[in-house]
Order: structure tokens, then sequence, then C-alpha cells
């Protein structure tokens, strides 16, 4: 829900009245993955979502889901799905 927020992973344990090291562990076992992973995974996806249905800058979409530099939600864009966000946003277009 608080995806676009400033938000750690030592925030989440806070909330949820945790440790962060009991938080991460039972995160990994019941996901298989760890919660920040997730929690990236979950922004890259969204931001998918907003390259394709808006006609927003790359920054401005990496700042509305929780990304501060560009840059690096570029890279992480890049790492996780193989490309680069605008050559995403012109794949999705091309196919529609």
């Amino acid at each position: 829900e608080n995806y676009a927020e400033k938000i750690s992973l030592g925030d989440i344990a806070d909330f949820c009245g945790y440790s962060k090291f009991h938080l991460s562990r039972i995160f990994k076992t019941y996901k298989n993955v760890t919660l920040v992973d997730y929690l990236i995974s979950e922004r890259i996806r969204i931001s998918k979502k907003l390259l394709i249905s808006t006609n927003k800058s790359v920054k401005e979409i990496s700042g509305e889901v929780g990304f501060s530099d560009p840059n690096y939600y570029t890279w992480t864009f890049k790492k996780l799905t193989g490309i680069s966000p605008l050559q995403y946003k012109s794949n999705m277009q091309a196919k529609n």
C-alpha cells in the first residue's frame, strides 16, 4: 500500500511489531524472496503499468513508485526486465 513512500525494512518491522531480522526471516520463509526485493519488484511492476497507461516521463514515474533517483530506477528496471523503461514502453506501444 505504501510502496511509493521512502520506506525501510526497519519501518515495516516497527509497524508490524517485529525486529527487522525476525520480519526478514518470516517474509523470506513465506514469499521465498527478501522483503526489500519484493518491494522493488512491486515498484517495477506498478511502473510498467504507468509506462503504458500514461504519458508521464520516466523521471515522474520513478518518483511515483518510490525511487528517489531516476537513474537508479532505470538501472533497476533494466536489471529486472532486460530492457530500459523507454524500450519497454516502446515495445508495448508497438504491440498495441
